[in-house]
């Protein structure tokens, strides 16, 4: 009985507190929620949620007109210790082939401070927060194995090197990606762009340098985040839906038709796994198959892949059985 009115004490303070905040001005969305609540920040609307275990899941909320917040208001570092999204997300119109609105939902301090930009939609978006990475605190994420650089190969850019002797079942890099983009073809190229470089710029500088400095299709560079897509993505599947994903590590793999190593994605982590199919020696470069993406037609001639004419007669003997 004790708790019952304590919970509803609180509901009515929450509930009074918000609505008297609703008509007043603001430059963020901390302003107009009381405190010891978290920020849920959805399309068109952000809620006001009280703390406790059903946090994010199951949360008790009230909602609040979004106002005058706009995309370029970030939380502060204090705020964004306590939800995931740094930035208030900027959404599309509802799109007819989507049947949803898109919205950019990014997280600067993710995995300390490497960063995760997603292009989804609010429902997906909630999809994204029930994973571990996002909803609690996971050790370990994008680890350092030291088992690789990159350096310019003649006629390849820049690829990625063994720093060591690896053996066959060697873990050579686990990584989240930087950018994650719903499969839409509702938006114009233009539109399109729009968005992805407002997602890539929320990036921390390190990662929107890592994802700029990485080779395009076309060079045009009024299209630079889609072209660096385009040629790099892989794909992870979350909320049911297949989205491409770019990881700037792996993105340093030149593609081999008999590699030397093979990658696998673990979703509910948001973690690409990179290991060795068979011993590379220091210095050694590292490569993954291309055979499951097929390369643009204007790459079939370029030196920037390698074509795939012959799989089976240069397999390497302990990559056989794999």
């Amino acid at each position: 009985m004790k708790f019952s009115i304590l919970l509803s004490l609180w509901l009515t303070y929450l509930l009074s507190t918000c609505q008297a905040l609703l008509g007043t001005p603001h430059s963020g969305a901390r302003s107009r929620c009381p405190s010891n609540t978290h920020i849920v920040l959805l399309s068109s609307h952000f809620e006001c949620c009280a703390a406790g275990e059903s946090d994010f899941l199951f949360p008790t909320c009230l909602s609040v007109d979004s106002g005058s917040i706009h995309a370029s208001d970030a939380l502060s570092s204090t705020e964004a210790s306590s939800y995931p999204w740094t930035h208030i997300p900027s959404c599309t119109e509802i799109l007819p082939k989507a049947g949803d609105k898109l919205c950019i939902y990014s997280n600067a301090s993710f995995s300390n401070g490497r960063g995760i930009s997603i292009f989804t939609t609010p429902s997906i978006a909630g999809a994204f927060l029930a994973l571990p990475p996002l909803s609690s605190a996971v050790p370990g994420l994008n680890p350092r194995t030291g088992a690789w650089h990159t350096a310019p190969l003649e006629g390849k850019g820049i690829g990625m090197l063994a720093s060591m002797e690896l053996s066959r079942g060697d873990i050579i890099s686990s990584n989240s990606p930087l950018l994650l983009v719903y499969p839409e073809i509702d938006l114009s190229t233009a539109e399109r762009e729009e968005f992805l470089k407002t997602a890539v710029e929320q990036m921390p500088e390190e990662s929107k340098k890592a994802y700029y400095e990485l080779t395009g299709i076309y060079g045009d560079e009024r299209m630079r985040v889609q072209d660096r897509l385009k040629a790099n993505a892989f794909e992870m599947q979350v909320g049911g839906v297949m989205h491409l994903a770019l990881f700037p590590e792996a993105s340093r793999m030149n593609h081999d038709c008999a590699p030397n190593a093979q990658y696998y994605m673990s979703p509910d982590m948001l973690t690409q796994h990179v290991h060795a199919t068979r011993p590379i020696h220091d210095g050694e470069e590292i490569t993954i198959s291309c055979k499951s993406i097929p390369p643009h037609p204007r790459l079939l001639n370029s030196d920037k892949i390698i074509r795939c004419d012959s799989f089976l007669p240069n397999l390497h003997p302990e990559a056989e059985s794999l």
